[in-house]
């Protein structure tokens, strides 16, 4: 019985060479799928990430700074019938009940300034922090709360300060005076603010708009209104190290000072001092 063999041929070399190149074309394809899938999710991050803490940052602030200057029920007097109300406004109007509490100015139920002060914890000196005072509610059952979630001493006639500011490491955050410092949000780079300010021919209305700088000792009873302006920034660097120009509020920001490849996006909201509205 006679066998037959045959040998096995194999590719050619130009056979290899175009399998070769096919392959390397397909694996250029998914590599560059690949990345792109990634700067995509990197950018998505990075505007989640800042949207995130403009929103969350603007709510904080905006829940207790609406709270500012709050009375306790128990320090009016006269609380008969239709006098309350009365006795109310007067109350928050009358200079001489806010005299020397706490340091504020008279009058003032709200203070800022340009530059923080070092004493608050890590605090980012060269921007703007703003502070206010309130008593709490005497009514156990429903406590107001501070910015860091305790409730505030209901106590008539004991006002609690709240001070908001960014740190050195971009985030923001609320210092309890007597009580702690707690962190809020994180990516917060600056916050910057304006004071709607009236006088007393219209002390309930906001007239012009002022930084801190620019208020005098006299104007600081008439804050009816607080511009916040906030810039937040990823913790990524998704984009082209290009920086470009910010304007947040009364401050000019250089591209120069943007050029990180971070995205960045400026939030601002107007916020009422309502306790200065009455009347």
């Amino acid at each position: 019985m006679v066998r037959l063999t045959t040998k096995q041929a194999g590719f050619s070399l130009i056979e290899l060479m175009i399998a070769m190149g096919l392959g390397l074309f397909m694996l250029a394809g998914i590599i560059q799928v690949t990345v792109g899938s990634r700067q995509s999710f990197d950018v998505i991050h990075a505007q989640s990430i800042i949207q995130e803490s403009g929103r969350f940052s603007m709510s904080f602030i905006g829940r207790s700074s609406r709270a500012a200057g709050y009375l306790n029920p128990g320090d009016i007097t006269a609380m008969n019938g239709d006098d309350y109300a009365a006795d109310l406004v007067n109350l928050v109007a009358s200079n001489g009940y806010w005299l020397g509490q706490n340091g504020f100015d008279e009058g003032a139920i709200v203070v800022g300034a340009d530059s923080t002060a070092a004493t608050l914890t890590d605090a980012d000196t060269t921007l703007d922090s703003f502070t206010f005072r309130m008593e709490g509610d005497g009514d156990a059952t429903r406590p107001l709360l501070d910015c860091a979630g305790v409730a505030i001493d209901g106590t008539p006639g004991v006002f609690t300060r709240m001070s908001f500011y960014v740190d050195t490491n971009d985030q923001l955050r609320c210092d309890v005076a007597g009580a702690s410092s707690v962190v809020l949000v994180s990516g917060v780079e600056d916050m910057q603010v304006l004071y709607g300010v009236g006088d007393a021919s219209t002390p309930n209305r906001a007239t012009r708009y002022l930084t801190a700088t620019q208020m005098t000792s006299a104007d600081w009873p008439y804050v009816v209104a607080m511009q916040i302006g906030l810039m937040t920034v990823s913790d990524n660097t998704p984009l082209d190290r290009i920086g470009r120009d910010y304007i947040l509020l009364d401050k000019d920001i250089d591209s120069t000072d943007t050029a990180d490849g971070r995205a960045r996006q400026v939030f601002t909201q107007t916020i009422a001092i309502r306790s200065q509205l009455s009347g």
